[in-house]
């Protein structure tokens, strides 16, 4: 029997692809797969970015809060006229991660969650920097934060020991921001004291899990916020380490 040309001209493109698809399949699933890989390659990055980022916004939080408790301990009156902020005014003078990262500070300290904090609380978070704040530096806390710049203190002049968020957030973002390199590595030391819970002089992947763990901060990447931080896989950060870090912020 002689094979019909015209079915054979059919027939033939399906016989190479029967014959070549496990090789046609093998490369396909190849090439997705190394695609797939840089795009799992890509989203780390990202992700890395951002968890940086945020621990980033996370120390120039507790930075500013160190200029905040000092001055008030100086017995400055640094804001003439408080008024409480809108949350959307705020957000659009300042990075949304710096705003996040001190109401979670906030939060931390609101241990009942109804949305304000009290002298005592404030003394905590205080006392987390290593600042020892007695009770003429609170007053004047609380006044700057209630915009009552009165001898007698927020709490005797409308009875409103309690501060809401924008209350709080107000006065630390209106405090004075002074240079000077002393002074920086003096505020960098409180602010490394905030994660060297055991005060050991240097900070351990445990130490600084719990901490951030308490700020609301995703810890799943603490190791490689170690790497960023010292350069290499190590499981303690030094003060020295931290404090050049800390100046790249």
């Amino acid at each position: 029997l002689e094979a019909d040309p015209v079915l054979a001209g059919f027939l033939l493109p399906a016989f190479f692809a029967i014959a070549l698809s496990p090789a046609t399949f093998l490369i396909y699933n190849w090439v997705t797969t190394v695609e797939g890989m840089k795009d799992i390659q890509a989203l780390r990055k990202v992700l890395r970015a951002q968890r940086e980022n945020s621990f980033r916004a996370q120390l120039q939080t507790l930075f500013a809060l160190c200029e905040c408790f000092e001055a008030c301990s100086d017995g400055g009156c640094f804001v003439k006229e408080v008024e409480t902020v809108p949350w959307s005014s705020l957000r659009k003078k300042h990075q949304r991660n710096f705003l996040t990262s001190m109401l979670a500070v906030f939060d931390l300290a609101d241990h009942n969650g109804d949305g304000r904090i009290s002298q005592e609380e404030v003394r905590e978070i205080a006392s987390s920097l290593r600042y020892e704040m007695d009770q003429a530096a609170l007053d004047a806390f609380m006044d700057q934060s209630k915009g009552v710049l009165s001898e007698g203190g927020a709490c005797s002049v409308d009875g409103d020991c309690l501060l809401t968020f924008n209350e709080f957030a107000t006065v630390v973002l209106n405090r004075p921001q002074r240079e000077g390199r002393e002074r920086n590595r003096m505020i960098c030391k409180r602010v490394f004291g905030f994660f060297d819970g055991n005060c050991s002089g240097s900070v351990s992947v445990e130490e600084m899990t719990v901490a951030l763990e308490q700020l609301g901060f995703d810890s799943a990447g603490t190791e490689q916020l170690f790497l960023d931080i010292t350069g290499a896989p190590k499981s303690t950060v030094s003060f020295a380490e931290f404090e050049a870090y800390f100046a790249k912020c």
